[in-house]
Parts: structure tokens; C-alpha cells; sequence
């Protein structure tokens, strides 16, 4: 019981939407809930009633870590319906049962309040004319045999005859102890919809709507990672006690392939290698086909087959053979990064719509596109579980609500926006696919791993169209980084190394008249001329459609050139003015900025890193101020890396000497410095992230530390600025800029138009003020 109280305590502490409400109308509804608040608060965790359904029924209650006491059970439980099931409906496994039960009708068995008031509600008892009134109460008022009775009808009666009296013992003992949270796990659930809901309204029913019931994403779990919490996790590493109070690490789920898995259950040892993970989608791709779970030979299978199997469905029912196992293990690199401080023929990925239906065939069997899913789930199908990973990330301080902060600015589970970038990202997976094997040499293996990741990202995308919420909920942010991490999981490390390496050379060639230019400016028209570096510099990137057919037209510097020409105030969100105003005020002789500490979030690779951030973070440093470049810890799509940005500073600082100067003095590189040099300070921070959004409830705890004092953060790019972070508010002020390069995204936000600027000033503490329906959301 202990056990089963920690993981439960562990769950709800680290994992941020693991704790949900169901009914079969909402689906589900995720709650926030916070360990730390106040006992007895709206939003806190504790105290809260465990109702564990297994064999038979345990109810603890839960006052705090370390803290529970049994209080009460029951002997009616999953085994009374499992039991009571099988000898009425001769059903042998529990998942048989709960689908037979899904096509009953408890009318036919059980007496309702209508059948005794002669089809009336008893209305001055609150009770509608469908409401039980005795479970299988009609059976004893007739003469007949087992055999006359349907099975379903048998088994939604007895499911929901149990279900309810949880429901009421839970209600009951809850009321008893003043309790307002009842949370359900147990074998008897495992996810699924139908006993969920059930018990939900069992819930909703006794409590006449004054108590909800809540499940728990991994509930199938809390026994066993209780009991790994009490052992202390891995004895080997020195780390603080996993159900301890706060600590300065994140725990971030992530959704690799751990197991071969078919029908719901797992066959084989875990996959330890990237060998062994291909050679398993590879197996199940053949045995796929054979199954003609695809149709003809080429075609991709349909969503419904792809989510089927990624629930833990079978091709045909036989599981494949597990893989061959070696004895290399893969290493864990990419997770270690992230929490880190300081090519294929045209044809060989089938060109596919926005709606992934293939409209091309493959030219080999050896070499199909794969048609189906090893994603981790529940065997009732509900649940993609993913695997905990403990970072060294923290809060980043200078949010000015630190509990309220969401990133995401589209809601994906508004109607059609998940469908729409879903889309999206099965429209550009070809041409990514593509450049991912050409960044590994275009060998046979990266082939092999690029088919199966081709096949990997498919599922989550299909999984995430079948039921948007099974791996949580997600905004944009986290679907956009799913994609990163499947093309880490098969090891492609930097899927556009070959395209930033140009863009970075051919932007460094123009960079010292850019300069000189900058420089030949007065401190009004320099500081606007910075500005507009950055939003053209923002144009190149290789996540939108439009960007890419740019690309096919014109060279990198043809377009920062026509960009930035083309660019007229005002803008589609236009507070240059405020900014201005505010940048100029006491900025010390020869700089146009007045701010002493600025964090500068970067992008793009070549021009938008170069030719637009550079200047700006010269501007800072040239006036003695401090100028902090943030960029990812991990490659996604061509944005630019921490490392990266410091082979680009050493290159910019053979042709400007107030960078190379500055750069020395952060430690960006060692070199020397003139004594009678008084210049500013450079730096370089890993922001801990692998995606092209950001999520500023873990950050490294460098960028942490560089925070500290900063008076201005730039937020630059969609990623960073418009599809997270735009309604942001911090403790300093604050400037967004962004090229809006997605019409959707255009319309919805603002009411705007492909091609939009965004400048977006906010002094400390300050909401945006934003036109269009975003803006009349945030009055």
C-alpha cells in the first residue's frame, strides 16, 4: 500500500497533465493540481482519497508524502466482476468482458425507477424513470434460465452494478473525511473509456455533482514506481529522494519505442539498440503487409489502422517474433544534452498529402513504406505512456507568473487545429526524411533508420488524430518537438547540418558592410534599422511551407534583401515607438540602447542568426552592456545551436573587433583584450530545449543564472515568439519579434496576412496589447 501511495505522490508531482476527469461527452479533461499549494485549497493536491481497484478495493486516504492511512475497502472489486462475469457470460479475459459490456442494454436485466412507477421519474425523490433501482432486478421478477438472457446485457449490468457501489463506498468515505479529491486506479481501469466514464458517474451521481472523480494517466503504474521510489531509484547515482519536495530538476516524458508490442502486450526484451529498434519496424512492416493491414503493395495504411496498432493492436492478431538482441547498448546522449549547461532519392519517401495518403509506390518490398506502430500503450488502447526523463532544468526566474505561465498560444484541441498541423507535419516529413539521410551520408543504414522513423512518426500523428489527449495534453509546442525527438530516437542528430553550413557562410560574407552600414546610421534610424535585421533575418526558415518555396527561387541573400526592403511600418503588431522610446532613454554615448543585461532568444541559422541578432547583441555590448545569445541545446529544423553560435562568433570576430572582444570577455573563446578596452560582455547559454518552441518552465540552470538582472529579454522567431511565449509576461521588459510565416496562423492570432511583422514591446509586468482575436482574448 505504501507503494502504491508513493508512485501515485510521484505522479502527480512530476508529471504535469497526469491527473484527468472523464466523462463520454468531454472526454478528457485535465487538471492542475499543485503539491505545494495550501492543504484544503481549490488547486491543491492534498489531502485527496486513492480508491484502488484491483481484486477487491482499497481506499486510502492521502494527507501528504509519507502520510496515508488505509481507511477503508471493499471484497466488491475488479474480481467480483471478473468472477460474476466469466460464469454469466462465459468471457475469459477482463478486456473481452468490458467490450461485450460496451454493446449491452442493463434495461433488459436491471429494474429501473420507470418499470415500478409505471414509466414515470419519481420526482419528489429526484429520481428519473431510468435511473436502477435494482441491479438485475427484472431477473427475479421472470422465470427464465441463464441461456435466455443476452451476454452483454449480463455484463453492463454487472459492471455498472459494481462500478456504482465503488462509487458510492468512495463518495461516502470521502464525505466522511471532508475530502473534495477521489482519485481511481487499478487494474479494473487501465485507461479505458467505458469504466471510466462508468465510474465518473457513479461519482457525479452520489454526489449530486458537488465531487468529481479523477484517473491517472500511468495509474497501471504506481505500484511499481512506488516501490522504485522507496528503493531510491538507481543506487548507483547520487541524487535526492524521488518523492521529495521541490528540487531544481524537471521530469520531462518523452514517447520512444521501448518494446516490440502487438495485441497490448510486450514480446521480447526491451530494445537497447538502434539495430535492434530498426530491425523490429522492419519485421513488423513485413508481417504488416502479409496481413494486408496496407491494401496494395506501396500504399501507406489508413489512420484507423495506425492508430489501432498504436493502442497495442495486432496486424492479424500474431504478434511478431521479438528482435535480435545485441549487446551494445544505445546510448542515452540526446537526454544528457538537454539538460546540459554550457542522402535518399527523391522516391524513396512517398510524396503524400496534408491528409497522409501516399500517391506514390514504393520500388521495393525490402524498402516499403512502413504501415504500422510499436508505440507504447495500454491493452484498453487509451494511453501512449512515454518514459520519464529527469533533467537538471528549472523555472526560468524572470516569469512574472510562474504558476499561470502556459507557453502554448494555439490551442491544438480546438476543432480542426490539431487536424491542420498534423497535416503539416506529414507535408513536410518527405522532403525532412530526405535531408536527414543526406546528413548521414546517405548510407545504407541511415536509409534503414531513416524508413523507420519515417514509420515511427506516422503512428504518433495518426495516434494523435484517433485521441488527441492520449499523450497528455499537448499544445503545439510538445507536437512540434515530437518530431525532433523521433528523428533523435533513430539517431539522426541534425537534419539540416548541410543547409545551415551554407546559410551561415554565405551570411558571413555580407556581414561587415552590414555593419558598417549599421554603424553609418544616427542612434534613432540604427535602432530601427536593428529591428528590421531582425524580422528579415527571420524569413529563412526550413519548419514553413512558404519559406521553403522561397528557397527554390533565390539565394539566401536575394531574400534577406527583398525581405528587408519590403518591410513598412506599420506592422501587423507595431510598438516600435513604445520601444523606442524606452531604448533610447539614457543610452550611454554611441549605443541606441539604454539596457545593461539582454537576453537575446535565437532562431534561424545564416541570416536570421548573422545578419539579425549579431547586430543587436554588438549594439548591447558596444554601449558596455551585457548581451546573453540563448539558443537550443539540440538541433531543430535549421535553428541555430549554442555550439553553433560559438563557431559563428569566432568567425564574426575576425571581421568586427567589438565582438571578437566581447566574445573573449564572456568566455565565449580565449583571446586578448586591450587594457583601454571598456567594451561590453558576450556570452553564449544553452536554453535546454531540442524543438523549435519554447517552453520556459525548464531551462537550464545557466540561462537561469543569466538571468538574473536582466532589464530586456528579445524573443525572436514563430517558434519562440508567436507559437509560445506571446502571451508572456515578465518581471523585466520585453520585445517579440517575428515573421509571421504561416497564413493559419496569421488569421487566427491577429486577422493578418503571410508575411506580417509582429514588434511586440512589454514593459515589466505588463499584458500584450495585440490586435485581433488573440487580442480580444487577453482583455
Amino acid at each position: 500500500m505504501e507503494c502504491l501511495v508513493a508512485g501515485a505522490n510521484f505522479l502527480l508531482r512530476a508529471v504535469r497533465d497526469e491527473a484527468f476527469a472523464y466523462t463520454r461527452r468531454d472526454g478528457r479533461q485535465y487538471v492542475r493540481l499543485y503539491p505545494d499549494a495550501p492543504p484544503g485549497s481549490a488547486d491543491s493536491l492534498f489531502p485527496y482519497l486513492l480508491v484502488n481497484i484491483g481484486s477487491g478495493v482499497s481506499i486510502v486516504r492521502v494527507d501528504g508524502p509519507g502520510n496515508s492511512t488505509r481507511i477503508s475497502g471493499s471484497t466488491l472489486g475488479g474480481g467480483a466482476f471478473w468472477g460474476l462475469c466469466r460464469l454469466l457470460t462465459g468471457c475469459e479475459t477482463f478486456d473481452e468482458m468490458l467490450e461485450l459490456s460496451k454493446k449491452g442494454d442493463n434495461a433488459r436485466v436491471d429494474m429501473m425507477v420507470g418499470d415500478i412507477y409505471g414509466g414515470r421519474a419519481y420526482e419528489s425523490a429526484g429520481l428519473s424513470a431510468d435511473t436502477i433501482a435494482s441491479s438485475f432486478g427484472k431477473v427475479v421478477m421472470r422465470r427464465d434460465h441463464l441461456a435466455d438472457y443476452r451476454p452483454e446485457d449480463l455484463a453492463l449490468s454487472l459492471l455498472r452494478m459494481v462500478s456504482y457501489n465503488i462509487g458510492q463506498i468512495a463518495h461516502l468515505n470521502a464525505v466522511q473525511h471532508g475530502l473534495k479529491r477521489v482519485f481511481f486506479g487499478g487494474y479494473f481501469i487501465r485507461g479505458h473509456s467505458f469504466t471510466m466514464d462508468t465510474i465518473a458517474f457513479a461519482i457525479d451521481f452520489w454526489s449530486k455533482g458537488q465531487m468529481q472523480a479523477l484517473f491517472l494517466r500511468h495509474e497501471g503504474f504506481l505500484g511499481a514506481i512506488g516501490a522504485f521510489v522507496h528503493s531510491g531509484g538507481d543506487p548507483g547515482r547520487a541524487s535526492p529522494p524521488l518523492d521529495a519536495g521541490p528540487s531544481p530538476r524537471v521530469w520531462v516524458e518523452r514517447f520512444p519505442i521501448g518494446a516490440p508490442i502487438a495485441a497490448g502486450a510486450i514480446y521480447g526484451p526491451p530494445i537497447e539498440t538502434i539495430e535492434e529498434k530498426v530491425h523490429w519496424v522492419e519485421k513488423f512492416v513485413r508481417i504488416s503487409r502479409r496481413r494486408n493491414l496496407c491494401g496494395a503493395l506501396g500504399a501507406m495504411p489508413s489512420d484507423t489502422a495506425l492508430a489501432a496498432v498504436a493502442a497495442g493492436g495486432s496486424p492479424g492478431g500474431t504478434p511478431p517474433s521479438s528482435p535480435r538482441v545485441s549487446k551494445t547498448r544505445a546510448p542515452s546522449a540526446f537526454a544528457r544534452e538537454l539538460s546540459c549547461e554550457g542522402g535518399a532519392t527523391a522516391g524513396r519517401f512517398a510524396r503524400e498529402s496534408s491528409e497522409g495518403v501516399s500517391s506514390s509506390e514504393e520500388a521495393s518490398c525490402g524498402r516499403s513504406a512502413p504501415p504500422a506502430t510499436v508505440s507504447l500503450g495500454t491493452p484498453g488502447g487509451e494511453d501512449v505512456l512515454g518514459v520519464l526523463h529527469l533533467c537538471e532544468n528549472v523555472v526560468f526566474p524572470l516569469l512574472f507568473d510562474k504558476e499561470g505561465y502556459d507557453p502554448n498560444t494555439v490551442d491544438v484541441s480546438n476543432e480542426g487545429e490539431l487536424e491542420y498541423w498534423v497535416g503539416i507535419l506529414l507535408k513536410q516529413l518527405p522532403p525532412l526524411l530526405e535531408r536527414a539521410i543526406r546528413s548521414e551520408g546517405d548510407t545504407e543504414d541511415a536509409q534503414r533508420r531513416g524508413e523507420a522513423m519515417n514509420l515511427a512518426m506516422r503512428v504518433h500523428l495518426s495516434r494523435l488524430r484517433a485521441e488527441p489527449t492520449s499523450y497528455g495534453r499537448l499544445g503545439l509546442a510538445e507536437v512540434l518537438e515530437l518530431r525532433e525527438d523521433c528523428l533523435r530516437e533513430f539517431f539522426f542528430r541534425d537534419a539540416y547540418i548541410v543547409e545551415k553550413h551554407n546559410e551561415n557562410t554565405a551570411a558571413m560574407t555580407v556581414l561587415a558592410g552590414l555593419l558598417a552600414e549599421i554603424d553609418s546610421l544616427s542612434r534613432e534610424a540604427r535602432l530601427r534599422a536593428l529591428v528590421d535585421g531582425m524580422l528579415a533575418g527571420n524569413i529563412f526558415d526550413w519548419g514553413s511551407s512558404a519559406c521553403v518555396e522561397l528557397y527554390q527561387n533565390g539565394s539566401i541573400l536575394d531574400i534577406y534583401r527583398q525581405a528587408r526592403a519590403k518591410l513598412a511600418r506599420p506592422f501587423l503588431v507595431d510598438d516600435f515607438e513604445a520601444f523606442a522610446e524606452r531604448a533610447l532613454e539614457n543610452a550611454p554615448d554611441g549605443s541606441a540602447l539604454s539596457y545593461r543585461r539582454v537576453l537575446l532568444f535565437c532562431d534561424n541559422s545564416g541570416a536570421d542568426a548573422i545578419l539579425g541578432v549579431l547586430p543587436m547583441a554588438r549594439e548591447v555590448v558596444r554601449g558596455g552592456g551585457e548581451a546573453v545569445l540563448v539558443a537550443n541545446s539540440l538541433p531543430a529544423l535549421n535553428d541555430v545551436t549554442a555550439g553553433e553560435l560559438v563557431h559563428i562568433l569566432a568567425a564574426a570576430a575576425e571581421l568586427c573587433p567589438i565582438l571578437a572582444s566581447a566574445s573573449v570577455r564572456g568566455g565565449v573563446f580565449e583571446g586578448e583584450i586591450d587594457a583601454d578596452d571598456r567594451g561590453g560582455v558576450l556570452r553564449v547559454v544553452a536554453s535546454g530545449h531540442g524543438g523549435p518552441c519554447l517552453d520556459l518552465r525548464r531551462v537550464t540552470t545557466a540561462l537561469a543564472d543569466a538571468a538574473q538582472g536582466a532589464d530586456l529579454i528579445v524573443l525572436v522567431g514563430m517558434g519562440r515568439a508567436l507559437h509560445t511565449n506571446l502571451l508572456a509576461t515578465f518581471t523585466c521588459d520585453s520585445l517579440k519579434l517575428a515573421m509571421v510565416k504561416n497564413q493559419r496562423l496569421a488569421s487566427t492570432l491577429f486577422a493578418g496576412k503571410l508575411y506580417d511583422c509582429c514588434c511586440c514591446f512589454q514593459k515589466a509586468g505588463e499584458m500584450p496589447g495585440l490586435p485581433g482575436p488573440i487580442g480580444e482574448c487577453c482583455k
